[in-house]
């Protein structure tokens, strides 16, 4: 993979199809988002030469390569990247949910990434408004992720079982105004009491490619 060109031709491409999708409510950017975070974050940690797709398995000395997004070859740590648009729109069924307070969310789905530590930590992106460059980095670490940490399963369209989610907002008040769920959970909570916290760790990963 050719960092310049990934940096100068192909996130610039992506981020135009994400605007290009929000502007005009076409959905584009649910699937469009997640290949944005992954290569955006490699391209961020370059240096400790990042591995995608089926180049995970070529890492020696890594147990379950391929349930993680992205592999950090020297330093063996596994991270899953989860990128999040920014709702905050009079269309957004989810914004009207919340007394139209702006928030980001992160599917995990039933929760096996992370019930079967299958990465060391989680970057949760939270873009721009109306964009895909991240207004903020969040990192976890896989210890911090259990289901009593998540807020267990909530209602989902996508699944009748239920889906782990996290949601932040700046207004602290957004967790106690969202419809589906009463409160916040213990990992939500931690984003909003240690913001600065989890947004030092993403610069820590930067330097050092881990976390002490």
């Amino acid at each position: 993979m050719n960092k310049e060109e990934l940096r100068t031709e192909v996130i610039p491409k992506l981020e135009k199809i994400i605007q290009f999708s929000l502007k005009n409510n076409l959905d584009l950017h649910t699937c469009t988002g997640g290949k944005y975070g992954e290569l955006w974050v490699a391209s961020e940690l370059w240096k400790h030469e990042p591995k995608l797709s089926h180049e995970r398995s070529a890492v020696k000395g890594v147990e379950k390569p391929t349930g993680c997004d992205i592999i950090l070859t020297r330093t063996k740590k596994k991270l899953e990247v989860k990128w999040g648009m920014l709702h905050h729109r009079g269309d957004d069924s989810f914004f009207k949910r919340t007394e139209e307070i702006p928030f980001w969310g992160w599917g995990f789905s039933s929760g096996k990434q992370f019930i079967d530590k299958k990465f060391d930590y989680c970057i949760l992106l939270a873009a721009k408004k109306d964009g895909a460059h991240p207004q903020h980095i969040f990192v976890i670490k896989i210890d911090e992720m259990t289901e009593e940490s998540m807020g267990w399963k909530r209602r989902s369209g996508v699944s009748n079982k239920g889906s782990f989610y996290i949601e932040f907002s700046n207004d602290k008040n957004y967790y106690y105004k969202r419809k589906w769920h009463c409160g916040s959970s213990p990992l939500e909570r931690s984003l909003c009491e240690q913001k600065s916290l989890h947004e030092e760790r993403w610069r820590e990963i930067k330097r050092k490619g881990m976390l002490e």
